[in-house]
């Protein structure tokens, strides 16, 4: 979702762009050439947290506010059930959070997943403006407007009981 819509602003600004990021192919790093990468984005998940943070880069932190929904969308990314993503990765989940949501940096933006749902024009303009420090209200409607697909939640929810979400809560601790 958030992938398409920074093509499409890219496309509408005459930039350049191409979706960037190191791919996982059975536990190993493929390498991909880095001067294809689009120079303003690129994505990177630093599951290994490693990542540097510098400070003359922007970092936009796309996450969901509530962590039982967000084990499950990890668990659907590594195609493992939510309490086994919380037992295997809670420690991971908590590092992350230390480093980029609790890390107070200017160059640091956190972005909701439902905020942008349920307001991608306003979330989306604040995403560019911090990317390229100017107000982009204007395109991000006009791309919104041009897009073929609506921002709609992506995914399915599993529906878990009370106790399984108390589970992972406890699991991973944040």
């Amino acid at each position: 979702m958030t992938e398409r819509f920074i093509a499409d602003v890219h496309e509408a600004l005459g930039l350049n762009h191409s979706y960037c990021f190191p791919h996982h192919v059975n536990g190993k790093k493929e390498e991909h050439d880095q001067s294809k990468c689009s120079h303003r984005f690129r994505k990177n998940h630093d599951f290994q947290l490693t990542l540097p943070i510098k400070p003359h880069h922007r970092y936009i932190v796309l996450l969901r506010r509530n962590i039982v929904r967000q084990v499950e969308a990890y668990g659907r990314f590594l195609h493992k059930p939510p309490i086994v993503v919380a037992r295997e990765k809670g420690d991971y989940l908590r590092k992350f959070k230390r480093k980029w949501i609790k890390s107070k940096r200017n160059n640091v933006r956190v972005v909701f997943y439902e905020d942008i749902i349920n307001r991608p024009k306003k979330e989306f303009s604040r995403i560019l403006s911090f990317a390229f420090q100017r107000p982009l209200s204007r395109l991000v409607s006009r791309v919104l407007n041009e897009r073929k697909e609506k921002i709609r939640p992506s995914g399915n929810s599993i529906n878990l009981s009370i106790s399984q979400q108390k589970l992972i809560q406890t699991i991973v601790n944040i």
